[in-house]
């Protein structure tokens, strides 16, 4: 299962952020920014919305990343 956290962020607090102890013990490579394209799926019935549930395929530069 994945688990999304979402923050919407001024520019200069994204500096103060990435320097946290907490976040710079779980970077593995430096932060850079890439191009992020998702698509969401659902049943024309949007079966998948009424189960709480979604389905999305994202690419990231050139990976595509599945959920």
């Amino acid at each position: 299962m994945e688990r999304e956290l979402k923050l919407e962020l001024l520019q200069d607090e994204v500096d103060r952020l990435i320097d946290l102890p907490l976040f710079a013990s779980y970077c593995v490579e430096q932060p850079h920014e890439d191009k992020l394209v998702s698509t969401y799926f659902d049943t024309a019935d949007l079966s998948f919305h009424r189960h709480r549930l979604s389905l999305r395929v994202r690419q990231a530069g050139e990976h595509i990343c599945r959920p």
